[in-house]
């Protein structure tokens, strides 16, 4: 009885034990299962956020499976490729898309085969453009399992692109132009303000002492010529401003003749003379006879100019500066060498852009808004001429080259005489700075600013001219017959009566009442619409503010002899 029990025993032992082992690999399933469903559960919210995620794009996007056919595409790829619920599996070959494209098939094969991306503009059947990119299709393992296609509409860039640039660039070479334009923009205006602020805290300081008093005859001296140099600084930087805004609009006035170049480059040289010579920058000269060449002799003299200043700018002390005039068959060229500081050739490129600057940081060494170059480049175009500039790199200087047409056929004059006169009366030839004298000429100065109409008035009484000053039109009419001026000079923004309607009730007058005095326009208006106004008024001249005394003294004279031709 005693072996049958133990026997018994030993195998309730092995089937508890056994029981215990299946229970074990029973939780053990259980914990597995559990981990398969979390883990099943994860892909389904994967697959979920997949869908939602893809259901969201607003870019069509095809994905295609290593074995060409479609595994997924998002809602906005059906119009364009022609895609329904039931093409995915589907071969990517047998889908008839809407785009221009004929080799779509053999770009996603070239991308199977070269693991690159293939990138392109093309046109809808509707017209749009779109940029296409095939991109390989990487798994997490980083291996390689189909391609992306995904397409950016384009049509506005491209028509914007067409338009403003005349080009085909892609969207992200123009989006990097326009960021650089905006950089550019923002840093123009932050150096705008600086070369505005830096001359007015001149002015300001010098005017502060000199009300205060108590400087001797050298010192108001340097602060006089400070306070000038100051404002020919701020008409300067003006008259660029002006000359970029009439550049960007296309209104920039052109008058044609035949324009000796030399005379221009001489003229030009002579002006710059003393900036050469305060930084013993020597300037070398040679220029041969090329004929004339047909032009406007104010914007030629402007480009050679702005050439010669910025040379000598970026020219160290004792450094040197050539300037040539030669014949080529029937073209003349002009080319301004430097020995200074040269430009990058990154920045080379670019030279001619409008708000370009090789160094805007707050360090520089040199002012300026980068506006020069720009306009040189323009006032050249319009001459039907090229400009080019060369640099062997940083700090082994520069050079700048103008091509222009020679004069070969006789070309008609353009405008009215009475137009041309008040174009260059109101910029007289640099150089010309010898004072007129005005002894006994009777002036009749109408300008409401009571600043500016003292000193207008003490400039004139100088030259020995008897001026009467009044600020209102109605002041002006009182005056006329009494007064009896000889030239009136006369603002246009006059309150209460503006000068355009003065001189219009001038002009009605009888000629012995002062109908037929010679007057010009005196004015911060400076585009081609008011100086034609001023003209169909009865303005002789339209002259542009600011000007110094030689500018308008010599207004004045011109004035005294549109009256004698009249008489």
């Amino acid at each position: 009885m005693i072996r049958p029990t133990h026997r018994a025993q030993s195998r309730n032992e092995g089937l508890q034990a056994a029981r215990e082992e299946q229970q074990s690999t029973n939780e053990e399933l259980a914990t597995l299962n559990e981990k398969l469903q979390n883990r099943y559960d994860e892909l389904g919210r994967l697959n979920n956020d997949l869908i939602n995620v893809i259901g969201s794009i607003e870019m069509p996007i095809v994905i295609i499976g290593g074995d060409r056919l479609i595994r997924r595409f998002t809602p906005s790829a059906r119009r364009i490729m022609n895609l329904v619920g039931g093409d995915i599996g589907r071969p990517i070959d047998d889908i008839k898309h809407s785009l221009k494209v004929p080799h779509l098939s053999q770009w996603i094969s070239e991308v199977f085969v070269t693991l690159t991306m293939k990138e392109a503009e093309v046109e809808g059947q509707d017209g749009r453009w779109y940029r296409v990119q095939i991109r390989p299709y990487k798994t997490t393992d980083d291996k390689i399992d189909g391609a992306v296609l995904s397409l950016t509409d384009i049509n506005v860039l491209k028509d914007a692109l067409e338009t403003a640039r005349g080009s085909r660039d892609d969207a992200r070479h123009a989006q990097a132009e326009a960021e650089e334009a905006n950089r550019s923009k923002d840093v123009f205006l932050a150096t705008l303000s600086h070369e505005l602020r830096t001359p007015l805290a001149t002015v300001l300081m010098q005017a502060q002492l000199l009300h205060r008093g108590g400087l001797n005859e050298a010192k108001t001296k340097r602060a006089t010529e400070s306070i000038e140099r100051a404002a020919r600084l701020q008409i300067h930087l003006i008259d660029d401003l002006l000359d970029v805004s009439c550049i960007v609009a296309g209104k920039l006035k052109m008058e044609l003749g035949a324009v000796d170049l030399a005379s221009v480059v001489q003229t030009a040289l002579d002006a710059v003379r003393p900036l050469a010579e305060a930084k013993s920058v020597q300037l070398e000269v040679a220029l041969e006879p090329v004929g004339p060449v047909s032009g406007d002799a104010m914007r030629l003299h402007q480009v050679v100019w702005n050439l010669l200043t910025n040379a000598i700018k970026f020219t160290p002390k004792e450094g040197q500066v050539l300037v040539t005039l030669e014949r080529m068959d029937t073209q003349a060229r002009i080319r301004v060498s430097d020995t200074g500081l040269g430009i990058k050739a990154e920045f080379l490129p670019r030279v001619f852009d409008l708000f370009s600057q090789a160094d805007t940081s707050t360090t520089r060494a040199y002012g300026g808004l980068g506006l020069g170059l720009a306009i040189v480049h323009r006032l050249v175009e319009l001459h039907g001429g090229t400009v080019h500039a060369e640099s062997p790199g940083d700090g082994k200087g520069a050079t700048f080259s103008v091509t222009l047409p020679l004069l070969t056929v006789r070309l008609e004059h353009l405008g009215r005489a009475s137009d041309s006169k008040a174009i260059h009366a109101a910029a007289p030839s640099p150089g010309n700075d010898q004072p007129a004298q005005l002894n006994g000429i009777r002036i009749l100065l109408v300008e409401d600013d009571q600043d500016g109409r003292e000193a207008f008035a003490e400039t004139l009484k100088q030259s020995g001219a008897e001026v009467n000053a009044v600020a209102s039109a109605a002041e002006a009419i009182q005056v006329i017959e009494e007064f009896k001026p000889e030239v009136i000079l006369c603002d246009i923004s006059i309150p209460g009566e503006d000068g355009y309607s003065l001189l219009r009730r001038i002009r009605e007058l009888s000629s012995e009442g002062g109908g037929w005095i010679p007057a010009a326009a005196l004015t911060a208006h400076v585009s081609e619409e008011k100086r034609r106004r001023s003209l169909s008024a009865g303005f002789q001249m339209h002259i542009s503010k600011p000007l110094d005394a030689t500018q308008l003294k010599a207004a004045v004279v011109e004035l005294l002899a549109c009256a004698k031709q009249r008489a």
